[in-house]
């Protein structure tokens, strides 16, 4: 079982876009990953995203720190299962989070979510716009904040006061972070984030 703390913070959407969304600088952070273009969550996009995402007037930013066992920590003896081992945390962790972000989105309607990090909804190496076919999961599929352009390192830091740390050789960090969020007109009771997990 995992140890998680959720820390969640509402701002002004419009602030937010403003002060925290460099899209110009991201994409090209996104154009060096090796699947860019190949997922439907992420860049390029078939739509211009800040039309998406312009108009609401609140976001929640949900910053959901993972905290890792010491066993765990040390188990990876190569990069492939350190990798493995991250990927199988992160996936286990979405799994509370996602689902429940969604239903945040039916109770409220309008509302937008975008998910940490990538798509989980597919195989690892299967999305279907590598094939050049549409998103088999367009009613759970969503975004992440980094790939509309917004600097995750600032907004955990400056809005949600949680320092992003990362492996070290092949030691696990203390904690992975994650960061959702959810755009919306509506004032949504953040018990519901809180208790997400």
């Amino acid at each position: 079982m995992l140890k998680i703390k959720n820390i969640v913070k509402r701002v002004s959407a419009c602030d937010y876009i403003n002060n925290y969304r460099d899209a110009c600088r991201f994409i090209e952070y996104c154009k060096e990953c090796n699947k860019y273009g190949t997922m439907w969550v992420c860049p390029p996009y078939r739509f211009e995203p800040l039309s998406r995402i312009e108009n609401y007037k609140y976001v929640y930013i949900v910053g959901t720190k993972v905290f890792i066992d010491e066993v765990t920590r040390h188990t990876p003896t190569n990069p492939q299962e350190q990798k493995d081992i991250s990927y199988c945390i992160m996936e286990e962790t979405r799994k509370g989070i996602d689902g429940r972000l969604l239903g945040l989105e039916k109770q409220y309607p309008g509302s937008l979510v975008f998910f940490a990090g990538s798509c989980f909804l597919c195989s690892k190496e299967e999305c279907t716009r590598s094939k050049g076919q549409e998103c088999i999961f367009p009613e759970k599929a969503r975004s992440s904040l980094e790939a509309y352009g917004f600097d995750i390192a600032r907004t955990t830091s400056e809005l949600l006061g949680i320092t992003l740390i990362w492996s070290e050789n092949l030691v696990l960090p203390e904690y992975f972070t994650l960061v959702s969020a959810v755009f919306s007109d509506h004032e949504i009771d953040l018990v519901n984030f809180t208790s997400l997990c």
